[in-house]
C-alpha cells in the first residue's frame, strides 16, 4: 500500500493523498520513474488506494481485503494493466482496452488502467490514446509509467498530471538498460554507452572526422532495431544528465564521463531542442526508417542547433 513510499516518495504520495481528500482525482496521471525499478509496485499501491472504499494507506487496516488480494493476482476487472507487445505498445491494445471499458463497471463505479512503459507506444498507440484522454469517461482513470516522459506526445503529457518519484539512491543506467532489453552482456552494453558519448562528443565538439568513423562504429554497434531504440535512449539520457548539470551541477548517471558533460556549454532551450529532436527520430525507428539516413539526420539536426 502507499504507506511503504511515505519515506521514499513522499512528495508523489502527498499528491495522491491530497487528491483523494479534495475530491480532485485526476482522469490522467503520468508517473516518471527517475531510475526507480519499483515503478510498477508503486502504481498498484496508488491503484488500491484509489479503489479502497475508505481509502486506506495501511495494509495492516485492510485485514483480508478481497479486492487487494484480486488486484494483487490480476484477477480484478476494473484494472487493466498493458504492457509492451514485444518492443513496443500497439495501436490494437489501446483499441482493444477502449472497446472492454465501454463496457458497464460491474465493482464499484472506478475503473483505472496502467500503461507500463508508455513511452514506448508507437505513434498509432500513442495517437490512439490521445483520443481516449480527449474525451475523459467519468471515473476512468489512467496511469502512464514512463522511464522517460520526453518520448511522450507533448499532447498527451499536458493532459496528465505528473508524478515524479525521487531519484534512485543509486542510478545505474547500464542495469536499467540489461533489464529494459533483455539483454545479459553488461560489458557489451558498456561499450555501447561509451560509444555513444564518443559519438555525441564528436557531435558537440564538430570534428568532422570523428563524427563519420564514429556514425559508421554506431551502425556497427546498434545493428537491430531494438539496438537502435537502445542508442536513441542512450543519448537521451546523456542530454538529460547535460540539462540536470546546467540547471544544477549534478551528475548522477554519466558519472565516468563527467568530463565530457561538463565540456559541452549549451543553453537550456538549445539542450531541449537536441532531446526533442532525438525523440522525434526515435519514433521513426519504429516505423522501419532506415538507420543509416536516421543518424545522418540526427548528425545534420544537432549541428544546427549548435550554429544557431
Amino acid at each position: 500500500m502507499l504507506e511503504e513510499y511515505q519515506n521514499t516518495q513522499l512528495n508523489a504520495c502527498r499528491i495522491i493523498i491530497n487528491s483523494i481528500k479534495k475530491n480532485r482525482v485526476s482522469h490522467a496521471y503520468i508517473i516518471e520513474s527517475n531510475g526507480n525499478r519499483d515503478i510498477n509496485k508503486f502504481a498498484l499501491a496508488f491503484s488500491k488506494y484509489l479503489f479502497c472504499p475508505w481509502h486506506y494507506v495501511n495494509l495492516d487496516l485492510c485485514k483480508d481485503c478481497k479486492l487487494c488480494q484480486m488486484i494483487d493476482s490480476n484477477n480484478f476487472i476494473e484494472l487493466k494493466i498493458i504492457k509492451p507487445n514485444g518492443l513496443w505498445i500497439r495501436k490494437e491494445q489501446l483499441e482493444e482496452l477502449q472497446k472492454e471499458f465501454n463496457n458497464k463497471s460491474l465493482f464499484g463505479n472506478k475503473r483505472i488502467y496502467i500503461i507500463q512503459d508508455a513511452d514506448r507506444m508507437n505513434i498509432q498507440a500513442a495517437n490512439s490514446l490521445l483520443k481516449f484522454l480527449e474525451e475523459p469517461k467519468d471515473n476512468l482513470v489512467a496511469i502512464l509509467l514512463v522511464e522517460n516522459i520526453f518520448q511522450l506526445l507533448p499532447t498527451i503529457v499536458s493532459r496528465c498530471q505528473i508524478l515524479s518519484m525521487n531519484f534512485a539512491k543509486e542510478q545505474n543506467m547500464v542495469e536499467n538498460l540489461l533489464e529494459k532489453y533483455q539483454i545479459a552482456d553488461k560489458e557489451d552494453i558498456e561499450k555501447k554507452v561509451d560509444c555513444c558519448v564518443k559519438f555525441i562528443m564528436s557531435i558537440e565538439s564538430n570534428n568532422s572526422v570523428d563524427i563519420m568513423l564514429l556514425s559508421k562504429k554506431i551502425l556497427d554497434n546498434f545493428k537491430e532495431k531494438n539496438e537502435m531504440l537502445m542508442f536513441f535512449d542512450i543519448i537521451t539520457f546523456l542530454y538529460q544528465e547535460i540539462m540536470t548539470f546546467y540547471l544544477n551541477g549534478n551528475i548522477k548517471i554519466f558519472r565516468d564521463y563527467q568530463d565530457d558533460v561538463k565540456k559541452i556549454v549549451n543553453s537550456k532551450e538549445k539542450i531541449s531542442k537536441k532531446i526533442s529532436i532525438i525523440m522525434d527520430l526515435s519514433t521513426k525507428i519504429k516505423i522501419n526508417a532506415n538507420q543509416s539516413l536516421l543518424l545522418d539526420k540526427l548528425v545534420v539536426s544537432l549541428e544546427r542547433v549548435n550554429a544557431e
